[in-house]
């Protein structure tokens, strides 16, 4: 049941593509059709330092000190690789893994940001959450945990069938309140409609703050 969310988002997204920019037009291409996971091997997660700022800074706050209700496996984890023009290879990588009440967690993190709006990070999540269900069973086989994660034995094919939460978490201050005020009409309605669609085929989705669950 859980999959059949794909179709009427995509076409929600298709819908609307006049409101979405280039990049977002290509993370609605990637829910629809992910990337492969080909190559990568993560070493150590590196410890934070007085240059990281903002969302980076954010994010190893959260994975070194969250309480205990959220345990954060493992951070900026490959889950796909596309080819540059130059034939490098470019990983896209989630966020933050980790579980809550005992279910999986699959989180996109957003601070202070005022170019993309929850409809661009939700399409981000999305396309997180369907390479995630495809690639599971290699990302299983290439053991892909960082080498000092806090949980290297999890199973990517149990986040992606065990009905996983898809979070997407921002800061009150800095995101949340200005995108209350700023969220254009249209942009909120493709944004509520795919909210819709993902409830009906049973795929939760939770929006929080940086206190918890969002009222």
């Amino acid at each position: 049941m859980d999959m059949n969310w794909k179709k009427e988002v995509y076409k929600i997204l298709k819908d609307n593509e006049k409101l979405l920019d280039e990049r977002h037009r290509g993370f609605v291409d990637l829910i629809n059709t992910p990337l492969r996971f080909n190559l990568s091997k993560p070493k150590e997660v590196g410890k934070p330092s007085d240059s990281n700022s903002g969302e980076t800074k954010w994010q190893r706050e959260l994975y070194d000190s969250e309480p205990t209700r959220v345990l954060w496996y493992d951070i900026e984890l490959p889950i796909g690789q596309k080819q540059s023009p130059k034939s490098r290879w470019i990983s896209t990588r989630v966020d933050m893994i980790g579980e809550l009440d005992g279910r999986p967690i699959i989180c996109e993190l957003k601070k202070c940001n005022k170019k993309e709006d929850p409809l661009d990070a939700l399409i981000q999540l999305l396309a997180y959450y369907s390479m995630i269900k495809q690639n599971a069973k290699l990302l299983d086989s290439r053991n892909i945990h960082h080498t000092n994660a806090r949980n290297r034995e999890f199973r990517w094919v149990d986040i992606a069938k065990n009905n996983p939460i898809l979070m997407l978490r921002a800061d009150e201050e800095g995101y949340w309140s200005y995108w209350e005020k700023s969220f254009t009409e249209p942009r909120k309605k493709a944004f509520n409609a795919m909210m819709d669609a993902c409830k009906r085929s049973g795929v939760e989705i939770q929006i929080w703050n940086k206190r918890g669950l969002r009222k």
